[in-house]
């Protein structure tokens, strides 16, 4: 799982142009596939405190207070919950699945940012563009979680 991550980590933050970062996310994947642990554990959380400042850094200065992909407290755990099903139906291939999900998640009440994020998934299901779904799925649970 934790390759998983580092490894979704590190093509977002290339996408993105922060090559740094996503260098630092390659070594932690390449030590979550060897079995590295003392390396992961001396590692992680300088990584994990970059990232951290990195959101910091894109947030729009009028959402800094906000926190990021905010829904309502009620809602947040079906967001969480049906965002799980997307990316179980995505690494099936099940695209209608996905993509009835999506449009019941995008008929509730969602902040700016969670709203953005739904209409982003969307787009990459049209082109079939599952395992980018996957990973951006893994990231935004990432975010949700710091």
């Amino acid at each position: 799982m934790f390759t998983t991550h580092v490894h979704g980590l590190k093509t977002t933050l290339a996408n993105i142009g922060r090559v740094k970062l996503s260098e630092i996310a390659l070594k932690l994947e390449t030590a979550g596939r060897s079995g590295d642990i003392e390396f992961i554990s001396s590692e992680t959380g300088a990584f994990i405190d970059l990232l951290r400042a990195l959101i910091q850094e894109l947030t729009p200065k009028d959402e800094k207070n906000a926190e990021p992909f905010e829904a309502t407290d009620s809602d947040r755990p079906r967001l969480l919950e049906k965002l799980l099903e997307i990316k179980a139906a995505c690494e099936m291939y099940d695209e209608n699945t996905a993509d009835n999900i999506i449009e019941d998640l995008k008929e509730r009440e969602w902040s700016h940012s969670t709203k953005e994020f739904l209409n982003t998934i969307t787009a990459q299901l049209l082109h079939s563009n599952f395992d980018e779904i996957t990973e951006a799925i893994d990231e935004f649970m990432l975010q949700t979680s710091l």
